[in-house]
């Protein structure tokens, strides 16, 4: 049996979410929209563990990826979540394996305000100060604040925004809340 994926658009979820009424909205792929108010969307991505049905929380719909995945980013993180079925192991079981092994790894946001808390004792510029300060909560935060590095050593998204200085990159980035892909 063949299994259509890629239903939703992102015109029929606007007009969904601004409906308000509460359903669930299938894309295909074990990915689900649970609609639970005007405005109000969460993604879920649904599969079988033996006789069981269970619901793995991607987190919520926000069309601009700041604080909840796109369509895309959830078709994205579907993907990921299947692969791990194909594995033969249990994505909620993944995902905790997984956090327990990122305790003590600090986000890009607390390793960025910890680096900050000893270089700006050498700006004597409050101005100076302020400008760092500034440009992280602008260009950084919004997509790469709650990233963790995998290995512990690097904190970034691997996106470019959270790269060496000299990239000049000044993009935020689409994925926030999952890990890095750098290391």
């Amino acid at each position: 049996m063949v299994v259509r994926a890629n239903r939703l658009t992102v015109a029929g979820i606007r007009a969904a979410l601004a409906e308000g009424r509460r359903q669930r909205l299938h894309d295909g792929g074990n990915l689900v929209l649970q609609v639970r108010g005007p405005g109000a969307g969460y993604w879920v991505f649904r599969y079988s563990a033996g006789p069981h049905k269970r619901e793995l929380g991607l987190g919520p719909y926000d069309p601009a990826s700041r604080d909840g995945l796109s369509l895309a980013a959830a078709r994205e993180e579907a993907a990921e979540w299947r692969s791990v079925l194909r594995r033969g192991l249990d994505p909620i079981g993944e995902r905790r394996r997984r956090e327990r092994a990122h305790r003590g790894v600090p986000t890009f946001r607390e390793a960025a305000e910890a680096f900050l808390e000893t270089m700006l004792s050498q700006y004597r510029n409050a101005k100076h100060r302020q400008q760092w300060r500034n440009t992280l909560r602008t260009y950084a935060f919004p997509g790469c604040a709650r990233w963790r590095s995998r290995s512990g050593r690097r904190a970034g998204c691997g996106c470019g925004c959270c790269g060496p200085p000299s990239t000049g990159s000044t993009s935020t980035c689409a994925g926030a809340g999952r890990e890095s892909a750098t290391n």
